[in-house]
């Protein structure tokens, strides 16, 4: 889901085609961010005297001052860097990183990637000019004429060179997801999605753009990972698996995550990954917030604890029985100055080095690099081979 592009819908569905604001509606957008500032602490108040906990938005209070993790950005030049790209998924095939714009049609029917190689290059000032994502053909005709609704791709994510993408749905008040399945060439210069291979992902919740938003790749298994898995919205969330011919293989446990979980990383040697997981101002009506286990047992940094935003990573771990939290810290993002929320969709590992992270289109398309902290949950994925392949989980 597009959190912040909610604005778009409110304004119009031209100022959707067009990928930006014009400026006599920026500023409409900066008064939305504010009433939802205002709506947090409206909620908080009444939270407080109905006794729910709804607004322990990162823990405040409630355990040690946690570090936070400044982003750098990556200047990126050609298509993605005109902003408005939307961007939805990030996922490695081979030594590329595959970035997945929600609507490889806004770019003539491609997606992108960039070499491993070029990336490490700019973060180690080799070659700080900025990165230009190679175009990739993305051949999928029948997709969006196959289901009601289409709203674009949200998560992808690789078995060697096949692909399996979710797309989501808008039908009336809810949301509905497919799993998709293609086959990316040996060149990395064309993806092509199997015709009729849709397969639809049970919807968890009854609210609109919100559906099976990340994926991760378990062995012989894809799970699909549901948005929104808070307690007083999903009170029993689960994850989708399917097998590598999109057989459905029944449901696993999933823990109770407050506010969004938009990507995920792919699993390490111990079946440990990553998730964004995302909070902006708007979203405490529709998400109505409880008890945030990891503010809670962690704490809060500086900036999160003067702002009602998290924009964080949080560690989990798959097995055959589902998926758990692990006992390691959160990484929390140092917040951007003044009012603005980065809607992070796009999550991958950069080996030991850290994470990349990629926003939609809000405030801007951004690609970034977040070190790891250290000591924090150091895995055994080295930075040229892919995930180490995970049990079954029991279906």
């Amino acid at each position: 889901m597009k959190a912040d592009g909610n604005h778009e819908r409110w304004v119009g569905s031209a100022v959707k085609e067009s990928g930006r604001l014009p400026a006599c509606l920026f500023s409409l957008r900066r008064y939305l961010a504010l009433c939802g500032c205002l709506g947090m602490a409206g909620g908080c108040l009444l939270a407080a005297g109905s006794g729910l906990n709804g607004c322990t938005v990162s823990g405040e209070g409630t355990g040690p001052r946690l570090a936070e993790q400044p982003i750098r950005r990556i200047q990126l030049a050609g298509d993605l860097a005109r902003g408005g790209a939307e961007i939805s998924g990030l996922a490695w095939c081979e030594d590329h990183l595959v970035i997945l714009p929600q609507f490889p049609e806004r770019f003539a029917d491609h997606i992108f990637t960039v070499p491993r190689t070029r990336i490490i290059a700019y973060l180690e000032g080799a070659d700080a000019r900025p990165i230009t994502p190679r175009p990739v053909a993305f051949v999928a005709p029948e997709v969006a004429g196959a289901v009601t609704g289409y709203d674009g791709y949200e998560a992808i994510g690789f078995h060697g060179r096949r692909a399996y993408l979710t797309i989501e749905t808008e039908t009336g008040r809810a949301s509905q997801a497919y799993l998709a399945t293609g086959i990316m060439d040996s060149t990395l210069s064309r993806l092509t999605i199997a015709a009729g291979s849709l397969v639809a992902i049970p919807s968890q919740v009854g609210l609109p753009n919100v559906s099976d938003e990340a994926l991760i790749v378990a062995g012989d298994l894809i799970v699909t990972i549901h948005e929104v898995n808070g307690a007083n919205v999903n009170r029993s969330p689960v994850v989708h698996l399917f097998d590598l011919q999109l057989v459905p293989q029944g449901t696993a446990v999933f823990p109770c995550i407050e506010y969004r979980v938009t990507d995920a990383t792919e699993l390490d040697g111990d079946n440990r990954f990553w998730v964004v997981n995302y909070l902006y101002t708007g979203d405490l009506q529709a998400l109505k917030p409880g008890q945030d286990h990891w503010g809670t047992r962690f704490g809060t940094g500086v900036t999160h604890a003067a702002r009602p935003v998290v924009e964080r990573l949080l560690e989990l771990q798959y097995s055959r029985q589902g998926i758990e939290r692990t006992a390691t810290p959160p990484i929390l993002l140092q917040l951007a100055e003044g009012d603005t929320c980065r809607n992070w969709e796009g999550l991958a590992r950069l080996d030991q080095r850290g994470f990349l992270l990629m926003t939609d289109e809000y405030p801007e398309t951004i690609l970034a690099f977040v070190a790891r902290p250290a000591g924090a949950g150091l895995d055994s994925l080295s930075s040229a081979q892919e995930a180490a392949p995970a049990g079954r989980a029991t279906p």
